[in-house]
């Protein structure tokens, strides 16, 4: 993601469990696949965690696939900076966990 929260980069399976191309992904940022209950989470999580220290714990939220349906993954997030340690974005690892669930 980059600084405006838009999805920059992805990989093939994060865009397959969401039901999106690759294409579409990078259209979208991250709060249009994030409802507002979880989006509050994730927005705290960056400002307690990435943004103090450069990376979150594992934590869990719900994401919203392109049909509208929410399933639960595990998450974690690091931040990006550029070659002067400014933050450009961050990037992340998420995890179906719908059958741990």
């Amino acid at each position: 993601m980059d600084r405006d929260d838009h999805i920059v980069e992805c990989n093939q399976a994060f865009a397959e469990i969401l039901g999106y191309t690759k294409d579409e992904l990078h259209r979208l940022n991250m709060s249009e696949i994030t409802t507002s209950k979880w989006h509050e989470l994730v927005v705290k999580i960056i400002a307690e965690q990435v943004q103090t220290r450069g990376y979150s714990d594992e934590f869990e939220t719900k994401l919203l696939k392109k049909d509208g349906k929410l399933f639960p993954v595990s998450a974690r997030i690091w931040i990006i900076k550029d070659k002067e340690g400014n933050p450009i974005g961050m990037w992340g690892i998420v995890r179906d966990i719908t059958e741990h669930k």
